[in-house]
């Protein structure tokens, strides 16, 4: 599997779902490892949170037009074996009230369906979750060829925050703590902590 490709349709799935008019960052094209990068406690001040990732994810700043406004997107993304990505944007109000919560999880899943489409997404996973005791989503998405990828979306008052990782399907033949592609996605994804104002 391409994980340059498995990444950039989990920040499609991102920049589908809630932005309209956005552009898809541009990452280098440095050569993927197939060797999953090690993962260490990243820290982020300004995001709010702290999770598990590659010592030196690239950031990816942009502001976009959207239905709400202008919105600054705020990127971290580790373009390996899993691919990691870590997404969040700011509203202009808060999204964490019982009228919104339902539909903006929902748009997000079906707008990042839509913006994919191509890929001929399957959903294999879906439930509500919290996060840190905020509402969220986690769903699973298998497209075609062999990707997969594991989305979590939780709303922090104003904020939402999209955690993916993208990997092959397959299990590797020889399955231990440093390749079994599921493992680390779980790993990543459950590491996401959001750190009070």
């Amino acid at each position: 599997m391409n994980t340059r490709r498995c990444l950039l349709i989990s920040l499609a799935l991102f920049s589908y779902t809630i932005l309209s008019n956005a552009q898809q960052p541009t990452l280098n094209n440095s050569a993927q490892s197939p060797t999953p990068a090690p993962l260490r406690e990243y820290l982020s001040p300004e995001g709010r949170f702290k999770v598990l990732l590659c010592e030196k994810p690239e950031e990816v700043n942009e502001t976009v037009d959207s239905a709400s406004g202008k919105l600054a997107v705020h990127q971290l993304v580790c373009p390996s074996t899993p691919a990691y990505s870590v997404t969040y944007v700011d509203y202009p109000f808060n999204l964490e009230t019982a009228d919104l919560v339902k539909k903006t999880l929902d748009k997000a899943r079906d707008g990042g369906l839509a913006g994919v489409a191509k890929e001929d997404p399957r959903i294999t996973l879906e439930s509500d979750i919290s996060i840190d005791g905020h509402p969220g989503r986690f769903f699973q998405i298998e497209l075609k060829g062999d990707a997969i990828v594991r989305t979590r979306c939780a709303i922090v008052g104003n904020r939402i925050y999209v955690i993916s990782v993208g990997s092959p399907k397959q299990k590797p033949q020889v399955v231990d703590a440093t390749n079994d592609y599921e493992g680390l996605a779980a790993s990543f994804l459950n590491s996401f902590k959001t750190i009070p104002q």
